[in-house]
């Protein structure tokens, strides 16, 4: 935790990160070690913490917006933003624009964490390729088996003519 200031409430962020977390229902001590204070001090920094008149505001000011519904729960900020994913925004003329909506959509996956890198152990990571017909299909599976390498059997200038059911690709060049 840095110890930095918190420009709107004038705390240090160990100090706000304390206020919060006693104001969401975690103890004293609880709170003092999340916000990071050492373990042999918490108890004490906890209880110190709290008797400091500024720290006492905050917390009561951060019980007062929680009870009175001026903060989103995750779940209301979750639904709010599904809401704003959703809306049909246009200009004018009558064209979309998308922007607010991949916003949304960016804060809701990074709420629920949809898109975060897992390392992976010797092995490739996953690709997932969503194919309509059968000939690709059976191509990409011949590719993913080793059977056949991507391009294989294509010249540089050659155009693919047709794919044909057993699927080989048959070529020719363009003359």
């Amino acid at each position: 935790m840095t110890r930095g200031t918190n420009p709107i409430t004038g705390l240090t962020n160990m100090q706000e990160t304390f206020c919060v977390l006693v104001a969401g229902g975690k103890t004293r001590h609880e709170a003092a070690l999340a916000a990071g204070y050492s373990p042999r001090s918490a108890k004490a920094q906890g209880s110190q913490q709290a008797m400091k008149p500024t720290v006492k505001a905050r917390i009561a000011e951060l019980v007062q917006l929680a009870t009175t519904g001026a903060v989103l729960s995750i779940t209301a900020r979750m639904e709010r933003l599904s809401v704003f994913a959703l809306e049909e925004n246009r200009t004018e003329k009558g064209s979309l624009i998308r922007g607010g909506n991949i916003e949304a959509i960016k804060e809701l996956n990074k709420m629920t964490n949809v898109y975060v890198r897992q390392p992976h152990s010797g092995s490739p990571p996953q690709l997932n390729i969503l194919v309509t017909d059968s000939n690709t299909a059976e191509i990409l599976t011949r590719i993913a088996s080793g059977e056949r390498r991507l391009g294989e059997g294509i010249k540089e200038g050659e155009e693919i003519k047709e794919i044909p059911e057993a699927g080989g690709a048959q070529h020719g060049t363009d003359n």
